[in-house]
């Protein structure tokens, strides 16, 4: 059990034990609404997007509150997990996918620009596809490092992990996207 060690002034060598304590969900809402926006909005091609699933993270975090121990994850860590699962759900939900064979006599040739931007919409589409085949844990580093540009280290202190352990386990996954998506040169 994570505790809060006081020491209070005027009272050497004694110290109290505080448990973390949870404050009202009210409270909590006001605190972390506007911080899980930004975050949702640097995310979604929409502002409504991003508010449609901030409003589904803070129902889920609200029906499932009793639940949330504040001895196990803070509360950013809570809130932006839900967060990212919602926002992952709703890629997951409206993703389209583009067979180029099928297009490729309407588009003409390679050096067409609308046969460019079909290309990269199937690009996109198999990165997000590659990327849910990674655990969470390792799924939540990627996007950290290579969509958010955060170092080692931040992700490090995000995740409660060492940065060497973060350096390891994106490399690997660096080498396991490369053969997932090794195709998509050809």
């Amino acid at each position: 059990m994570k505790t809060k060690v006081l020491s209070f002034p005027g009272t050497p060598g004694q110290q109290t034990t505080v448990p973390r304590a949870k404050r009202p969900f009210e409270d909590f809402y006001r605190a972390w609404y506007s911080k899980v926006l930004h975050y949702l909005s640097s995310r979604c091609s929409s502002v409504s997007d991003a508010e449609d699933i901030a409003s589904q993270t803070f129902l889920y975090a609200w029906q499932h509150y009793d639940r949330y121990d504040p001895e196990r994850a803070s509360e950013s860590t809570w809130i932006f997990m839900i967060a990212i699962s919602r926002w992952k759900n709703a890629v997951r939900d409206r993703q389209e996918y583009v067979d180029l064979d099928s297009l490729g006599d309407l588009l003409g040739t390679k050096n067409d620009p609308a046969y460019q931007a079909a290309c990269m919409t199937e690009i996109r589409s198999r990165v997000a596809e590659a990327l849910l085949g990674f655990p969470e844990d390792t799924r939540e580093m990627m996007i950290m490092k290579w969509f958010h540009g955060l170092s080692a280290q931040e992700i490090a202190d995000r995740m409660g992990i060492a940065a060497g352990a973060v350096r390891t386990r994106l490399s690997r996954a660096l080498d396991r996207m490369e053969e997932m998506l090794s195709d998509l040169g050809e």
